[in-house]
């Protein structure tokens, strides 16, 4: 069964970046890539710690092994995933810069349980754990989930 929870603990971080390495573009096939998606950005230990501290990254789990996450990125850490600058910048262009938001970022889950619900119990954990403006941008700055996206069109976020 899967529980979906906070990452507490440095091994829960280190199995983020060990599926995170695992499912990165470098890492994969041009079919696996085209076919599975991918990720792009690839975090530092001290960053990911740094960002869980903030507000805890979302885990599926399923007999002590991380199946899947979404990443929690506090605004604070606009500028340290270069990549993302630009996403952050659209966001300051509509949300006041006194709001306490969470932008959910970098999601992943392992080949074995896509299509099987876990992106979107990952979502509601974190909408439920935030409790605050929860910005989910997929397509438009996370194209290493496109695959997901279109597998899940029924998929409604707004409640």
């Amino acid at each position: 069964m899967v529980t979906y929870k906070q990452a507490s603990s440095k091994k829960e971080l280190e199995q983020i970046l060990l599926l995170q390495k695992q499912n990165l573009a470098k890492n994969l096939t041009e079919k696996e890539k085209s076919y599975q998606g991918f990720l792009t950005v690839e975090h530092s230990f001290v960053v990911l710690k740094a960002m869980n501290d903030a507000c805890g990254h979302i885990l599926a789990i399923e007999n002590d092994l991380i199946i899947g996450y979404a990443l929690c990125m506090h605004p604070r850490f606009a500028d340290s995933v270069e990549i993302l600058k630009p996403m952050f910048r659209e966001i300051s262009k509509v949300v006041n810069m006194n709001t306490n938001y969470m932008v959910m970022g970098q999601i992943c889950i392992a080949k074995h349980y896509r299509g099987k619900g876990v992106f979107r119990n990952l979502y509601k954990e974190m909408k439920k754990v935030c409790q605050r403006v929860l910005i989910s941008l997929l397509r438009k700055w996370i194209p290493a989930i496109n695959v997901l996206c279109m597998q899940t069109r029924q998929l409604d976020l707004r409640n």
